[in-house]
C-alpha cells in the first residue's frame, strides 16, 4: 500500500506539473548536449543504466518477499509512521515550489521547508526509501537492503542535485548563490547542530 501511494503521488506530480504542460526535464537535454554518440543510442544506454539504478533501489521488497515472517513487528510500524510522514512532507515541499513559482516567478524559493534545506523533495524521498528497506530487515540478509537508500543518497547528491543547481545558479544568479551561502543541499538545518550556529547573511 505504501509503495503504491509513492506511485500515485509521484505520477501525479509529473502529470501536473510536467506532461500536461508539456514541460522537457532540462537535466535531460543537458545531459544529452555532452554525448559523443547518436541521441537515439545514448538515452538507450541511458535508460539501461536507470534500469540497473531501479534494480539496486528495489532490493527491499525482494527481501520482503522473500521473508517467511507474516507478522508486523515494531520495526514495521515504524517504518510503516516515517513512510507516511516523509510522504506527507515530500508533498508538502513540492506544493510549496509549485506556489512559489506562481507567486514569485523568476526568484529563489527560500520559505517554508526550503528555508531548511535546498531540496526538501529530496530528503523526504530519501526517507522513504530509508522506510522501505527497514522492511527489509524481517529476512536474514534484510540489511542488503539498505543498499537502496544509500544508493539513491549517491544518485540525488552526487547528480541530479548538482545538476538541478547548476542549472538554477545560470536562471536566478547570485540570489541562487546566496541561497547555498544560507542554506544546506540536502539534510535539513535543523538535523545540524553545527549549522544552526552558523551566523550566516539574511536570506532573501
Amino acid at each position: 500500500m505504501l509503495l503504491g501511494l509513492w506511485g500515485l503521488r509521484l505520477g501525479l506530480f509529473l502529470w501536473l506539473t510536467r506532461i500536461r504542460k508539456g514541460i522537457v526535464d532540462k537535466r535531460y537535454l543537458t545531459l544529452s548536449q555532452d554525448w559523443k554518440i547518436a541521441k537515439p543510442l545514448g538515452f538507450f544506454l541511458n535508460f539501461q543504466l536507470q534500469g540497473f539504478f531501479i534494480l539496486l533501489l528495489s532490493l527491499p521488497w525482494f527481501f520482503v518477499a522473500l521473508s517467511s515472517e507474516t507478522k508486523p513487528g515494531w520495526l514495521d510500524y515504524a517504518a510503516g509512521l516515517l513512510a507516511l510522514v516523509s510522504l506527507a512532507a515530500e508533498t508538502l515541499a513540492d506544493y510549496q515550489l509549485q506556489i512559489f513559482k506562481k507567486n514569485h516567478p523568476g526568484k529563489v524559493c527560500n520559505q517554508g521547508l526550503w528555508s531548511y534545506s535546498r531540496h526538501p523533495n529530496y530528503f523526504f524521498e530519501w526517507l522513504i526509501w530509508l522506510s522501505f528497506s527497514l522492511f527489509s530487515f524481517s529476512h536474514a540478509f534484510g540489511w542488503l537492503g539498505l543498499i537502496s537508500p544509500l544508493t539513491l543518497y549517491v544518485l540525488m547528491t552526487r547528480i541530479t542535485g548538482p545538476m538541478t543547481e547548476e542549472g538554477s545558479r545560470q536562471a536566478r544568479g547570485q540570489a541562487y548563490l546566496d541561497y547555498q551561502k544560507n542554506t544546506p543541499f540536502f539534510f535539513p538545518s535543523w538535523l545540524n547542530p553545527y549549522w544552526l550556529f552558523q551566523k550566516h547573511p539574511s536570506k532573501r
